[in-house]
Formats: C-alpha cells, sequence, structure tokens
C-alpha cells in the first residue's frame, strides 16, 4: 500500500527499494539517532519478491556472486530483480565493471537495465560469447581459405 501511495507522488526512480517498519527508532543516551543499532543496507532480502532459486550455470554463479558483493545482500536468486534489491544506477556501473574485468566482455550499464534478473543478465553474456566465439571461428576459417593455394589462383 505505501510502495503505491508513494509511486502516485513520487518518480520511480525515488521509490524505495526497501522498507523497514521499527517499533522505535533506537536512540543513543544523548537522544540522537544510534545508526550502528540500524541494521546494515541489504542485509534484509525484504526487495525480492519471488521464490529464491539457486545459480544453475557459471555465469549465474559469477554473477551472483558480483551481486552479492556490490549489493551486500546475503541470500539472492536467479529471479530477483536488481533494483528491487536495492541496485541503482551507480551499483549498476560496478556491477558492469567487474563483469567486463571476469568475462572480458563489452557488457554495457543498459544490459543491467535491459536484464535486471541473473537469470536474464547471464542469458545474455552467454548469448554475447557465442556470438563472439562464431565471429573468432569466422576469422579462423577465412583464414584458412585464404591460405589453400587453389582458392587462390586466377579463377578467384
Amino acid at each position: 500500500d505505501l510502495r503505491v501511495f508513494l509511486s502516485k507522488r513520487l518518480p520511480e526512480y525515488m521509490l524505495p527499494s526497501v522498507f523497514l517498519f521499527l517499533d522505535a527508532v533506537p536512540l543513543t543516551p544523548n537522544g540522537k539517532v544510534d545508526r550502528r543499532a540500524l541494521h546494515a543496507p541489504g542485509a534484509w532480502n525484504v526487495g525480492a519478491r519471488t521464490e529464491h532459486v539457486a545459480s544453475r550455470t557459471q555465469t549465474e554463479k559469477d554473477l551472483t556472486g558480483i551481486w552479492k558483493e556490490s549489493l551486500s545482500v546475503e541470500r539472492l536468486g536467479i529471479h530477483d530483480d536488481f533494483f528491487d534489491i536495492g541496485g541503482h544506477s551507480l551499483s549498476a556501473m560496478r556491477v558492469v565493471a567487474r563483469i567486463q574485468r571476469s568475462h572480458g566482455l563489452d557488457v554495457s550499464v543498459a544490459s543491467v537495465f535491459l536484464y535486471p534478473t541473473i537469470e536474464l543478465l547471464a542469458a545474455e553474456i552467454d548469448r554475447m560469447r557465442i556470438s563472439m566465439q562464431s565471429e573468432e571461428d569466422l576469422l579462423r576459417i577465412l583464414d584458412e581459405i585464404d591460405d589453400i593455394p587453389a582458392l587462390n589462383s586466377e579463377g578467384e
């Protein structure tokens, strides 16, 4: 109800990814908010609205590790939405940089927005790998064809 109420008054990017209701705000002896007594962001996985499904492929496992570290979440399923569990544009940039380093692929930040779950992003990364592999195979085959003397004669 609170999310619906706020969505009518705030732009989507300003909606909180997590709502945590407290019986009382912890205070220091001086009467100020005791921030250390509050839970760390990402300590709860309340943003996940789907049934937990563990990583199945190596790419999904790699992404799960990257997302867990980047978003400070402990339990993460392949159907959990990046932005629902606390992700934002800056954390998306960090995730993409880690993916680029670990997989050697030219993944864009837009990919995280287009494929916001581990399952979808892993499938896109695997498609990119296949596409790259196919190009490399094609170049190798073309090089082999250039080396065949009968095809390089005047009858080309």
